[in-house]
């Protein structure tokens, strides 16, 4: 009986990590037309930024059928979690709307070998680069948002569950 139950943790390891390789490999894709012709400085937080807003938009569809946020351990520290990520989100959105403004590619990178940066190539590159940060980085802020909402509701469940069992008795 055991061996089933650790047999079944491990499949849903397995299908968990599999949907981070492929939220991962969509945040790779997005990148990839700024990292094709910048060495983008902001890549790091850029793809946080994706992969969040990709996984906390699954994580708040499909919470109940993910064993790991069945405690209330966890999901009392991603919640505090999740408000730091918002903040520092917030924050980094600022800086790269404030840094959009400015129109330098330094800002973001310099271009790779072989790149020229003519003027509608770095329009196109801008444009590009404005969509997906807004996009992505406004997707990661209302995501956590509505996981940290759902962790509100599922809490405000249980309880309610709990004290009508309780009243049952």
């Amino acid at each position: 009986m055991n061996t089933f139950f650790t047999k079944i943790n491990a499949l849903r390891f397995f299908r968990e990590l599999i949907w981070w390789v492929f939220t991962a490999a969509i945040s790779y894709a997005v990148l990839y037309p700024i990292t094709q012709k910048v060495y983008y400085l902001h890549y790091t937080v850029n793809f946080a930024m994706i992969f969040v807003a990709l996984t906390y938009f699954r994580y708040t569809i499909t919470m109940m059928s993910l064993p790991f946020l069945h405690s209330n351990a966890l999901r009392f520290l991603l919640f505090t979690a999740n408000i730091v990520l918002f903040f520092y989100f917030a924050q980094q959105e600022q800086k790269f709307l404030g840094l959009l403004d400015n129109f330098y590619t330094e800002d973001f990178g310099f271009p790779n070998e072989g790149v020229i940066m003519f003027d509608d190539v770095k329009e196109r590159f801008f444009s590009y680069l404005s969509k997906q940060l807004v996009f992505f980085n406004t997707g990661a802020l209302l995501m956590i948002v509505a996981f940290n909402l759902r962790l509100i509701v599922s809490w405000w469940q249980l309880y309610a569950y709990k004290s009508n069992v309780l009243m049952e008795d």
